[in-house]
């Protein structure tokens, strides 16, 4: 019952549906009662869960992988920034202390097996003041996360999903460099991408596009991977952003 769930959990809360939501589909932020029903009729009958806001310092991601071996690999733990609930930017590895990386790195591989899953998914974290490491959300998928190991390790999240669901051994993840990736959005003002050629101009910049027709708006149409050599501070994010920047969707 929403009314005896809304007085356990209490407001302001999240409802969400327990499977298809991404992007910040399928997710409503409550308030109040009211606002609780209206989200469940936007639900149109999908199972949701009615949880508690959280209130993090930190996102956080584990890109995993695991085979019918029970052999089970993860990458750096990355750290995510999102915007109106779509992945704006990745930062790998995440700038957090070494045993909170290996506790996320446990818990995504512990969830990998209690599940069974064979192949590449991903475990998302919320990390609070209290130290509390919380999970949000698991994607039981190559994810937009992982989509820096392309550029920066020798066996990126595709090429190990491959691997899994193939029975082959897997590759020990490893960074040739740090990385921060960045989504580019449709904007709903044209199809055709500008700023390239200026974007590029920066060798340590690479751009994937992803081939679709339509740049709708929010739509992922593409992402940039900047390639660190070295700790990603400050200085590496604006050098990002601002080859990030460049781009321009014409008419």
């Amino acid at each position: 019952d929403l009314s005896e769930a809304a007085m356990m959990v209490g407001f302001p809360a999240i409802m969400k549906t327990v499977r298809g939501g991404y992007d910040g589909k399928g997710q409503w932020r409550v308030d109040t009662l009211d606002a609780a029903q209206a989200a469940f009729a936007a639900g149109k009958g999908a199972t949701l869960i009615f949880e508690r806001m959280i209130y993090f310092t930190k996102e956080l991601s584990v890109v995993a992988t695991r085979n019918a071996q029970d052999q089970v690999v993860t990458y750096p733990v990355a750290e995510n920034v999102h915007d109106h609930g779509i992945l704006s930017m990745t930062i790998a590895p995440a700038r957090i202390k070494a045993d909170l990386a290996a506790r996320a790195a446990e818990m995504a591989t512990t969830i990998g097996r209690k599940l069974g899953i064979v192949g590449t998914y991903c475990v998302e974290f919320f990390f609070n003041e209290r130290n509390d490491l919380l999970v949000n959300e698991i994607a039981p998928r190559p994810h937009n996360s992982g989509h820096y190991t392309i550029d920066v390790t020798p066996c990126s999240q595709y090429e190990q999903h491959v691997r899994a669901i193939c029975a082959l051994p897997l590759s020990p993840p490893r960074l040739f460099a740090n990385a921060i990736m960045m989504n580019i959005l449709g904007a709903g003002k044209g199809d055709t991408l500008g700023g390239v050629e200026e974007m590029l101009a920066d060798p340590s910049i690479v751009l994937h596009m992803y081939g679709k027709h339509h740049a709708v708006a929010r739509r992922k149409m593409g992402h940039v991977t900047a390639i660190v050599d070295g700790p990603v501070d400050e200085a590496a994010i604006k050098r990002a952003r601002g080859a990030h920047g460049r781009l321009r969707w014409l008419p």
